[in-house]
């Protein structure tokens, strides 16, 4: 076995502390939110967009908030076996700490982001007044890079472990050769979609 093979073991998905812990997973999801809104202004500039820089400015505060809620309460209703307790306090939802100490937000849930992305958008839209149509043909281009780091964040969080196969490129889980399925998302979900978009 390669080293490659055995990354989990020795792979710490911390990648610093500054008073807590900052995980790879949050810098991959910031960077892929960066990385949206430059290709979006990227884009707005070259083609000459009906866009105006505080526009797109102000819908990614919209778009940062709708994705991280969206992306929590998902989880949240549909994945969390504490459901009931989270509804009776929903002030825990976003809380880092547990009796005083910071352990972290955990669970996000795709499905729940593109339904808070979708929802603040058509708000986006409506205060605005731009064409929802005309946004979403913006974020068509934007988001597909984004989708890279995204998935990069989900294999160095060790998370959407692939299918068990006995390819050399493996990554040993529980003592199981997977397939590093989010890397194969990566390159076909992020560069494959921008390239065919």
């Amino acid at each position: 076995m390669s080293a490659w093979n055995n990354i989990y073991e020795t792979f710490n998905p911390v990648a610093f502390t500054i008073f807590i812990p900052i995980h790879w997973y949050g810098i991959m999801y910031v960077l892929a939110l960066l990385t949206a809104l430059y290709i979006g202004k990227y884009f707005i500039k070259k083609d000459n967009l009906d866009f105006k820089g505080k526009e797109i400015d102000a819908y990614f505060i919209y778009v940062e908030i709708g994705v991280i809620l969206g992306a929590r309460l998902g989880y949240i209703l549909f994945y969390d076996t504490q459901t009931l307790y989270y509804l009776s306090h929903p002030w825990q939802i976003f809380n880092p700490f547990v009796n005083g100490e910071f352990v972290g937000i955990r669970g996000m849930s795709y499905h729940g982001a593109v339904l808070g992305f979708l929802i603040s958008t058509y708000m986006y839209s409506k205060k605005y007044k731009i064409e929802f149509g005309k946004i979403m043909d913006l974020v068509a281009i934007s988001v597909p890079l984004a989708f890279v780091f995204g998935r990069i964040g989900n294999f160095l969080n060790q998370e959407l472990i692939g299918r068990e196969t006995d390819v050399p490129w493996g990554i040993l889980v529980d003592g199981m050769l997977r397939h590093p399925s989010q890397l194969y998302e990566a390159v076909l979900e992020g560069f494959g979609v921008f390239i065919v978009v």
